[in-house]
């Protein structure tokens, strides 16, 4: 009889390990489901600036901020709409250009890359966002706030 309750119990302990393992189980697969969610996708234009270690080692804020840069630190005024693809735009060489603390127009040239500022005659055109908006965005995004 003390045999039975002897091997009962270790039943029991071995469903409760069972158990155990079980949910620690699921609730790795469900984590790194989770976290796979949430990971931000990078611009595809980012590609080629940093390699996909880099990427991977990435908090998500930081994918936000890129994805900003490439997607939101600049304007396409209304008159260039139909004639600019902002998807078309790799806006990492601009960096060079952008003034601190004003906008600026740059002239663009079919593949999206930057004119001089003496070529006039270009006719597609975006307004680059000033350095400091762009800190801004930056430091917003860190701070997980959401952006208009």
């Amino acid at each position: 009889m003390h045999s039975d309750k002897s091997y009962l119990f270790k039943i029991l302990i071995m469903k409760n390990i069972l158990m155990l393992s079980l949910n620690l189980f699921l609730l790795t697969v469900l984590s790194g489901q989770l976290l796979a969610q949430s990971k931000e996708e990078i611009d595809k234009r980012a590609l080629k600036y940093y390699s996909n270690q880099e990427i991977k080692e990435m908090p998500a804020y930081k994918i936000k901020q890129i994805n900003y840069l490439f997607t939101k630190s600049f304007i396409i005024p209304d008159e260039m709409k139909e004639k600019v693809d902002p998807a078309q735009i790799d806006i990492n060489q601009y960096t060079r250009i952008r003034e601190y603390d004003s906008q600026k127009k740059v002239n663009l040239i079919n593949n999206g890359t930057v004119t001089s500022e003496a070529d006039a005659f270009t006719e597609k055109y975006i307004i680059l966002l000033s350095i400091k908006e762009i800190q801004q965005a930056y430091k917003d995004i860190e701070e997980g706030k959401e952006l208009p």
